[in-house]
């Protein structure tokens, strides 16, 4: 594994969250947004949290307006929380560019692999810390949607590929498919390269 891969897997043992630069940015944002929805939905009763209290209210489950507010309020505050704490506890990684080895940042395409060889299945993959949603700028760097799908470190998926070599083999866990990674691109090393040079 490589010194970088070796820093984000002792960061994680630690009890942190490795992430790329735009996560860092992505989770104040939606920090900062949970909070304004959470302000509006106590003051006015409007927001864009979802309005879980209002669905559970308008289901005859005898809740009152003002408690599905609240309970909405609730849900944001908490959500800010929560992306507060991540923020906090998360430890940012510059992309490597390497193409040899799978680590954040990395673009893959991975093949699911039948334990008799057979090929059952591919996909592209973006590999992020914690963060599925991509920023714009971010989206543009990356195959078309649909195309591509986005894996962070902690999933299922991420732990069996984080650190794995091109041409490299694992089995995913509970199951007796395989994944090989046949291609490794870094298309957010030379983004943040160029934007280093810009400033």
């Amino acid at each position: 594994m490589n010194k970088q891969n070796s820093e984000v897997m002792r960061t994680a043992r630690e009890g942190k969250h490795p992430i790329l630069p735009f996560e860092a940015e992505t989770l104040r944002t939606q920090c900062k947004t949970y909070s304004t929805d959470r302000k509006n939905l106590l003051r006015s009763g409007t927001g864009a949290c979802g309005g879980l209290g209002r669905d559970l209210g308008d289901d005859g489950w005898g809740y009152s307006g003002e408690l599905a507010l609240k309970q909405d309020a609730e849900c944001s505050g908490f959500l800010a929380e929560q992306k507060k704490r991540t923020a906090y506890d998360s430890v940012i990684f510059m992309p490597t560019g390497t193409d040899k080895e799978v680590g954040l940042g990395s673009l893959c395409a991975i093949e699911i692999h039948a334990p008799s060889g057979e090929i059952l299945d591919w996909y592209s993959v973006f590999f992020t810390g914690r963060v599925v949603t991509l920023p714009d700028y971010i989206t543009e760097l990356l195959p078309p949607q649909g195309d591509c799908s986005v894996v962070t470190f902690e999933s299922p998926v991420g732990q069996a590929i984080f650190g794995t070599t091109l041409g490299g083999t694992v089995r995913m866990q509970g199951g007796d498919n395989l994944v090989k990674v046949v291609r490794i691109e870094s298309p957010l090393a030379d983004f943040y390269a160029d934007q280093q040079q810009l400033a």
